[in-house]
């Protein structure tokens, strides 16, 4: 039956309805606005996160919202006009809430979010859902039909390069991934993983540094400072935060620099949570970015339909105001009853894997990259795995949603990231993730094998921090209460390099990542000599206050068990 005619009906017999009922006129529109209200900032939240509209998961999402909607539009009809005119200032204010901040300030944005639409509404009568309908259909349909606002990062554009005698250069940070020596011994494979992670770099002829340590705890700070070779002094003008679509901006890239004054073309994968190759002083060849806040990559993912739909709803409800302060009071209240014996469940049900998927395809592509790749070209790429959340398993498999974990445990007390199980229970899934991620390392070197470029390659692999799995995140307040493992969880990390002019082996000489690779390129990217000067014991830099660095010493090697 065409909805005209449906229209003209419930019109028609509309006295057949309770008597409220019957006076409306556009009963059918408090049923429709309702929906479109709740509709809409799911669109919205979409295109923002380059997510398909149309998906067996997103199509199923619009059902619910429209049910939803429907149904309280409905009731909102029967109700009368006080009840419809607090259903739309509710709907309009859970609209702006997930659309715009509304921490500063809050009281008053949510007073006026509220009371505008209220009123109007109580004005209007009849005609306000009718007129929302309008308006929120308009949102709708526009979002739909119109492309995405071009706000992604821009790549730089592609420099000439003269031809190179060149190796292969491969550069890759593993955002996150620990050191040999940091690996837990008191976790049940501890062992395992430490031998199989020695036999594959030594096997495919790497020295692998057991104790190697980043003197940050932070990716911005570590990165900043191995990229323009700066180890043992904290240098505040290497990275700055960034107005644009970066969190964070290199200021400058002697690495990259070096590397072009080489005779190397240049290739860089990056993510938008660091720019690399736009300090304005080198030009790369090839510069790609994939934006690590978004959910193009997770759509890809081998998930079923409602698992997608779980991690979806759960990143969009994580925009509101009012579900995060629920959050805080439920914190309080399990504090509160935890204090006195009593169980009261955390809500932890977000669930957030989108710069893990948008790793596993930048390996991929790299994979694809070095399959082809002629001598003379050099690759960095800096890959957000193993870094939670800890979504696979050892054989690369997927684990149900509900089973990923990040690095910090909502249950810990507070001022704490994990209680001792908690903190064993992540490092469990964590090396999975890092067995997963060594064997696509292991299919790279394959690639490169094929196309005989890995013999006389260079590649240098390493974390920028350790696996941060604290049971109290490092800074000089708290370092009175840091324990030997608190110190390798946060700067223990991956260092293996491969060049024709380095022996392959384990080494367990404790160096800093940021001294290693200043004396790799001062050696010309083929030899790794002794640091020249013996500070003395290894230091890291812990925050002080007014966000200053204090240089302290780092503890936990010389209890680690060999």
């Amino acid at each position: 039956m065409p909805a005209s005619k449906l229209l003209s009906r419930l019109v028609k017999h509309a006295d057949q309805f309770p008597p409220d009922f019957a006076r409306h006129r556009w009963s059918i529109y408090d049923a429709i606005a309702p929906a479109l209200l709740l509709l809409a900032p799911f669109v919205l939240f979409l295109k923002h996160n380059s997510y398909p509209y149309l998906t067996p998961e997103t199509l199923l999402s619009y059902a619910g919202f429209a049910v939803v909607g429907g149904c309280l539009g409905f009731a909102a009809a029967v109700g009368g006009r006080i009840t419809r005119s607090l259903l739309i200032a509710f709907l309009v204010t859970l609209f702006v809430d997930v659309q715009f901040d509304l921490l500063p300030w809050w009281g008053k944005r949510v007073a006026v979010a509220f009371t505008v639409p209220f009123v109007l509404t109580w004005f209007l009568g009849n005609h306000a859902s009718r007129i929302l309908s309008a308006v929120f259909a308009t949102i709708i349909v526009s979002s739909l039909l119109l492309p995405a606002g071009d706000d992604a990062p821009k790549a730089p554009a592609a420099a000439d390069a003269s031809a190179s005698d060149q190796p292969v250069l491969v550069h890759l940070v593993l955002d996150e991934h620990i050191g040999i020596e940091g690996i837990p011994p008191e976790l049940e494979r501890a062992r395992e993983v430490k031998e199989k992670l020695v036999a594959f770099y030594v096997s495919n002829g790497f020295r692998l540094f057991g104790r190697a340590y980043s003197e940050y705890f932070d990716s911005y700070n570590s990165l900043s400072h191995v990229m323009n070779f700066s180890p043992g002094s904290y240098d505040v003008d290497l990275v700055a935060k960034s107005d644009g679509s970066y969190r964070w901006r290199m200021k400058r890239n002697e690495y990259l620099r070096r590397v072009r004054e080489r005779g190397f073309r240049m290739h860089v994968s990056q993510t938008t949570y660091m720019s690399f190759c736009e300090d304005g002083q080198v030009t790369v060849d090839e510069c790609e970015v994939g934006n690590y806040t978004t959910l193009e990559s997770f759509s890809r993912a081998p998930l079923s339909v409602f698992q997608k739909i779980r991690v979806i709803l759960s990143l969009y409800v994580e925009r509101s105001f009012f579900y995060g302060v629920l959050k805080k009071v439920n914190r309080q209240l399990h504090d509160f009853a935890q204090d006195h014996g009593i169980s009261v469940p955390l809500v932890a049900w977000e669930r957030d894997g989108r710069g893990t998927f948008l790793a596993m395809e930048q390996l991929e592509h790299l994979r694809r990259q070095l399959a082809t790749a002629a001598p003379g070209n050099a690759y960095f790429a800096h890959v957000l795995l193993p870094h939670n959340p800890y979504v696979y398993r050892s054989d690369c498999k997927l684990r149900e949603p509900d089973g990923w974990l990040r690095r910090t445990s909502k249950s810990a007390p507070t001022g704490m990231s994990n209680t001792p199980e908690t903190r064993l229970k992540r490092y469990e899934y964590y090396l999975e993730q890092v067995e997963c991620v060594t064997s696509r390392l292991g299919g790279i070197f394959d690639a490169m094998r094929e196309v005989g470029t890995y013999r006389d390659a260079l590649i240098i692999i390493y974390g920028d921090h350790g696996s941060r799995i604290n049971l109290i995140d490092p800074s000089i307040d708290v370092v009175d209460r840091m324990v030997d493992s608190d110190f390798l969880d946060a700067f223990s990390t991956l260092f293996a390099i491969k060049a024709p002019g380095i022996e392959p082996g384990y080494d367990l000489s404790t160096r800093s990542i940021q001294e290693l690779v200043a004396n790799w390129v001062a050696a010309d990217f083929n030899a790794l000599p002794n640091p020249v000067d013996d500070e003395g014991p290894a230091r890291v830099y812990l925050n002080g206050q007014g966000n200053s660095w204090v240089r302290h010493p780092l503890r936990g090697f010389d209890v680690a068990e060999p």
